[in-house]
C-alpha cells in the first residue's frame, strides 16, 4: 500500500506542531512550576484575530500577520503579569487562576452570540 506524499508532508507539518506545543508547555512548566492551561487559547486568539482581520476588514494578510502578533504578544505579557502575581500562592490556586485567563480570552475571541450563557426554557 503506497501513502501520497501530500500526506506524508501533511503528516510531518501536524506533527512539527505538535512538537512546538509540547515544546511550549514545558517551558513554561521548568520555568514557573505551573501548568499553563491558557496556553492554547493565546495562540487561538492570536489565530481567530488573523482571520477577522484579513477577511472580515480586508487587512492585507502580512499586515493582519504581524498585528495578529503583537496583539499574541500584548496578551501573553498581560496575562504574565497577571499570573505574576499569583506566584506565592499555592500552585493549584495559580492553576486555576490560568483555567480562568484561558475562559477570558475564549469569550474574547469568539463570536458575541455564541458565548452567551444558555437560557433556560420553560416548559408549560
Amino acid at each position: 500500500m503506497s501513502v501520497p506524499g501530500s500526506v506524508v508532508i501533511e503528516g510531518i507539518i501536524l506533527g512539527l506542531n505538535y512538537g512546538l506545543l509540547a515544546l511550549g508547555l514545558v517551558l513554561i512548566y521548568r520555568t514557573s512550576r505551573v501548568l499553563n492551561f491558557a496556553q492554547g487559547q493565546l495562540g487561538v486568539v492570536a489565530a481567530v484575530l488573523l482571520v477577522k482581520l484579513h477577511y472580515d476588514y480586508g487587512i492585507w494578510y502580512w499586515a493582519a500577520l504581524v498585528t495578529a502578533l503583537a496583539v499574541a504578544a500584548g496578551a501573553g505579557a498581560v496575562s504574565e503579569l497577571v499570573l505574576r502575581r499569583l506566584f506565592d500562592r499555592p500552585r493549584v490556586m495559580v492553576m486555576i487562576a490560568t483555567v480562568g485567563l484561558s475562559q477570558v480570552l475564549y469569550c474574547r475571541s469568539c463570536d458575541r452570540r455564541s458565548c452567551s450563557a444558555p437560557s433556560r426554557s420553560r416548559s408549560t
